[in-house]
């Protein structure tokens, strides 16, 4: 296989990988959802994806890392107290290149002939690529109990959440248990 045959091969190849890697539960180096305390029962999560994660997955990761969090505090509910998007897009120009092999012979008027052959590589014009790379950054309150005046969807159970989205995005959960 010529050099340029392989290439095309690796990069099909790459781009076919690509195309299931939206981004995994946790903290990576190519977004996730991190969690910082604000103070014993507030915490600031924040996560952001690739270009192949959806919306709704960060907001689960979301609600799911809030969740944790309330767990290991021993919090058996949470609430939103604030949100924002914080999702952007992003470009970028690739110059596709063009291999071309050449050869021939040029005859001339005189007793020689030439021959010639070599290969050429010139570039297409650019190409600019975007894509959404989703985000979002929450503060949620770690609670005992149920404010009075909250109505459900704007509170949530952390063994509820924990269960039904842990499940979902972590590979060995283990299902909270509640009494």
């Amino acid at each position: 296989m010529k050099m340029e045959g392989l290439m095309k091969y690796f990069v099909t190849l790459l781009a076919a990988l690509l195309m299931g890697c939206a981004t995994p539960y946790g903290d990576g180096l190519f977004g996730g959802v991190k969690a910082t305390r604000l103070s014993q029962n507030v915490v600031l999560i924040s996560a952001s994806g690739n270009a192949y994660t959806d919306n709704t997955r960060i907001a689960e990761y979301m609600l799911l890392r809030a969740a944790e969090e309330a767990h290991a505090s021993g919090y058996p509910y949470f609430a939103v107290m604030d949100s924002k998007n914080t999702g952007y897009v992003s470009s970028g120009t690739v110059y596709t290149p063009y291999t071309t092999d050449f050869s021939g012979t040029a005859n001339s008027f005189s007793p020689y002939t030439t021959t010639y052959s070599g290969t050429a590589t010139t570039y297409g014009g650019p190409q600019t690529y975007s894509f959404y790379k989703p985000g979002g950054q929450a503060t949620f309150a770690l609670l005992n109990e149920v404010p009075e005046g909250l109505l459900p969807g704007q509170y949530y159970e952390t063994a509820f959440v924990l269960n039904s989205l842990g499940s979902k995005y972590i590979s060995d959960f283990e299902p909270i248990v509640t009494p």
